[in-house]
């Protein structure tokens, strides 16, 4: 259906206004599904999930994928030290933190972990018992925006700061960015802070209206926020560093758009 929808975007955009997307690499999209997708450091590197399922969201077979988006002729990779990913994203230092979900039964289970190369593989870090964060995002000084859907302060977007050594006591990021009545997840968040993408998801609106990408701003210490127009329903929001290019999946397919076809005012003349 997902597919189907993003179909009657790309015929449409050019009569009801909304923006251009297209497939982020021709090796990316296939008939499987392909989701939650995060860009390096370097903006190089795309990591993926990829599941055969067809009753989408089961993660039972969702593997994580790279692909080399400077290379047009780049296959995607499977990496192989994870399985049953629910979500991922590219830490500093090229690093990768995913968070899995599997059923046992009528009871389903998350575990938080981060995988660092060295040595020629991949070691990987259970931090479940420090951190149970979904749709995770590091910041420069090592800290993680995360969706907690069961927090102590409400559903919805925390900040863990990291102190050199492990997570400290999460804060949740206040009702203006979480809404009651909304699920607000996987926010891409800039290295120093000063503003976010995120998705808002409106529980009386569905998948229309105020749902969609919402940009949010610091100012005076507050975070401010406005939606995104022109773009179907999605998230994994993605900003390339040379800030050219928006990343997102509608959960079907990868896709990018000119970031200044956003007409955001805040990246205009940068």
């Amino acid at each position: 259906m997902r597919h189907l929808f993003c179909t009657i975007w790309f015929l449409s955009f050019s009569v009801l206004g909304q923006v251009k997307i297209e497939p982020v690499h021709s090796n990316v999209n296939s008939s499987f599904w392909e989701d939650s997708p995060s860009i390096s450091a370097d903006g190089r590197f795309l990591v993926f999930t990829r599941s055969e399922a067809k009753d989408w969201p089961d993660t039972d077979y969702r593997k994580l994928y790279q692909i080399d988006l400077s290379d047009p002729k780049s296959e995607a990779m499977l990496l192989p030290f994870a399985d049953s990913v629910y979500n991922v994203s590219y830490g500093n230092d090229d690093s990768i933190f995913f968070t899995n979900r599997r059923n046992q039964g009528a009871q389903e289970y998350q575990q938080f972990f981060r995988a660092v190369y060295a040595n020629g593989r991949y070691q990987v870090t259970n931090l479940t018992s420090e951190i149970l964060a979904s749709y995770a995002h590091q910041v420069k000084d090592g800290s993680i925006y995360y969706f907690q859907y069961d927090g102590k302060d409400g559903a919805g977007l925390y900040r863990a700061q990291f102190d050199g050594t492990q997570f400290l006591k999460p804060t949740w990021l206040g009702s203006e960015l979480s809404e009651p009545k909304t699920t607000s997840f996987d926010a891409f968040v800039s290295a120093d802070e000063s503003w976010m993408i995120f998705t808002s998801y409106f529980e009386e609106d569905g998948e229309t209206g105020r749902t969609g990408f919402y940009f949010a701003k610091k100012v005076n210490g507050n975070w401010t926020k406005s939606k995104i127009e022109g773009l179907p329903y999605g998230w994994g929001a993605n900003v390339t560093p040379d800030l050219k290019y928006f990343i997102f999946t509608d959960g079907g397919d990868i896709y990018k758009c000119r970031l200044e076809d956003l007409n955001i005012d805040f990246f205009k003349n940068r």
